[in-house]
C-alpha cells in the first residue's frame, strides 16, 4: 500500500468527510458494477454498495486495511452479494406461526369456521401468501418476516440484516404493495 493510500485511509479513519466523498465518488460505480455481475438487479446491487460503504464510515474508527482501499472494498461488496447469493438459493420457510395467526384470526373472525366453504377459502389464502412471499427477493422477504413475524423494529431489522434503515423501509414498501396486489381479492 502506499504512502498516500495510507494517508486517505488515515483521513477516513479521522472522520473526514471530504475523503469520504471521494472514496464515494472514485469507487460507487465500479462497486455497483461488481455487484451487478454478482446479482443483476440494479436497486439490490446499489443498495449493496451503499451498505458496504456507510459500514466503512460507521465503523472508520476501528478499520484495519491490510491491501488496497480498492481491493478492500470489492471484497467486502462480492461478500455481501455472496451471502444475498446463498439466501436467495435457500427454500422459503413459511413461518408457522403466521399459519397459525391466520387459522386463530379466521376462528375469531369467521362465522363460518369449520365450514368446507371456509376452510378451501382459508387454504387457497394460504396458498396464494407462499407464491406472494415466494416472488419476493430473499432480502426483501426476510425484511419482511422480520417485521411481521418477530416484530422487530426497522432499526432492528437493519443490525440484523446489516443494511441500512432506508432500505429496509424500501423492502417494506415493496413487499407490501407485492403483497397487497397479489392478495387484493382477499380484502376487504
Amino acid at each position: 500500500m502506499t504512502d498516500t493510500q495510507k494517508n486517505f485511509i488515515n483521513q477516513l479513519r479521522n472522520g473526514n468527510e471530504t475523503a469520504y466523498r471521494e472514496l464515494y465518488d472514485k469507487y460507487y460505480v465500479m462497486l455497483c458494477q461488481t455487484a451487478y455481475r454478482y446479482v443483476p438487479d440494479i436497486f439490490i446491487s446499489e443498495s449493496f454498495v451503499n451498505d458496504v460503504i456507510y459500514c466503512l464510515w460507521e465503523q472508520r474508527a476501528s478499520i484495519n486495511i491490510h491491501t488496497s482501499l480498492k481491493a478492500y472494498l470489492v471484497k467486502s461488496v462480492i461478500n455481501r452479494c455472496i451471502r444475498h447469493i446463498e439466501k436467495e438459493n435457500r427454500m422459503l420457510r413459511l413461518d408457522d406461526a403466521s399459519i397459525d395467526r391466520m387459522d386463530e384470526y379466521r376462528q375469531l373472525n369467521d362465522m363460518d369456521a369449520g365450514h368446507p366453504e371456509s376452510d378451501l377459502l382459508l387454504n387457497d389464502l394460504k396458498e396464494t401468501y407462499r407464491k406472494a412471499l415466494a416472488l419476493l427477493p430473499e432480502e426483501c422477504r426476510e425484511a419482511f418476516r422480520l417485521s411481521r413475524m418477530e416484530e422487530l423494529s426497522y432499526p432492528e431489522i437493519a443490525t440484523r440484516l446489516h443494511i441500512s434503515v432506508n432500505t429496509v423501509k424500501y423492502h417494506m414498501k415493496k413487499a407490501l404493495a407485492t403483497l397487497r396486489e397479489l392478495l387484493k381479492e382477499y380484502l376487504v
